[in-house]
């Protein structure tokens, strides 16, 4: 069962992506006032193949959405945003099993025009910091097969990963209880 307990809100972080760019990984925060008009801004930026990709359907992004973006307590549930030039351009989250608190769902989306340029797998390891401060050693995430993209980012990470079908879905295992991502294969998903 999950901890029910409230974690430290995640301090910003700027990173620089591949092409130059720099964005800033900053925690989905409930209690700013104009987090919800920005995650709702955020979603109707992406196309119907993204939201498909990650809802598994293609939702119109509404308020009941937006809402359970922002059910984070930073420590069960944690998500993060990646902020360019003011705006959300990909929020990544997990949230813990509550009958294995030990595993973390994971799932991120990005925009279109900000995909491949490596913010998914920035977003993956800054939540595997986070996540295993909280005592999470195991992420899985459920996508399409087809998803080659964010199949790369999880294959490609430097975690050990296990894979199996669920439901028509493609599961991912990443261990990330010790062991640091390897470097190099690291650098090849942040320039895939």
């Amino acid at each position: 069962m999950p901890h029910q307990r409230p974690g430290v809100i995640p301090k910003p972080v700027q990173i620089t992506l591949r092409d130059g760019s720099i964005v800033t990984l900053r925690a989905i925060d409930p209690r700013r006032a104009d987090e919800p008009e920005r995650i709702l801004a955020f979603g109707q930026r992406l196309s119907a193949e993204s939201l498909q990709m990650r809802f598994f359907s293609v939702p119109k992004i509404s308020e009941h959405g937006v809402r359970i973006v922002l059910d984070v307590d930073h420590y069960d549930r944690l998500a993060i945003a990646a902020v360019e030039h003011d705006e959300i351009v990909a929020i990544g989250r997990y949230a813990r099993d509550e009958q294995r608190p030990e595993v973390g769902h994971i799932a991120f989306i990005v925009q279109d025009d900000r995909q491949g340029c490596g913010i998914g797998t920035a977003l993956l390891h800054h939540l595997v910091r986070l996540a295993r401060r909280n005592g999470i050693t195991e992420f899985e995430g459920d996508l399409y097969p087809e998803n080659r993209k964010m199949l790369n980012v999880l294959l490609h990470a430097g975690y050990p990963t296990r894979r199996r079908f669920r439901n028509g879905l493609l599961c991912v295992c990443l261990d990330i209880a010790d062991l640091e991502p390897d470097p190099a294969e690291a650098l090849d998903a942040m320039v895939t």
